[in-house]
């Protein structure tokens, strides 16, 4: 299957407060990178700064503009496990690809 063709909507949990960001998946849960494209890409509903978290470390922040598919972790391993953090406490939409 081909990358984007691969890609599955998502829907970002609001953070708390204004010093919770908002996640995807929930809290408490990773999602595995399924080894269809070589890097974790999304594409927002709405402009957004979005980091990638593993079990090591969150990782820099990547503006992805609205409708607009964004590398935001180059060279992701299959089943490696993941979230995404979205800059400030709202909810965020869209599609992923990994």
């Amino acid at each position: 299957m081909s990358c984007y063709g691969s890609a599955r909507s998502y829907s970002a949990e609001a953070g708390s407060s204004a010093s919770d960001n908002a996640h995807w998946p929930k809290r408490g849960q990773w999602t595995s990178v399924k080894g269809n494209c070589s890097d974790i890409n999304i594409k927002t509903d709405s402009t957004r700064s979005v980091r990638v978290c593993t079990h090591n470390k969150c990782h820099g922040w990547h503006k992805a503009k609205a409708g607009v598919w964004t590398v935001i972790f180059p060279k992701s391993t299959k089943n490696a496990e993941y979230y995404v953090q979205f800059d400030g406490m709202s909810t965020n939409s869209g599609t992923i690809a990994d």
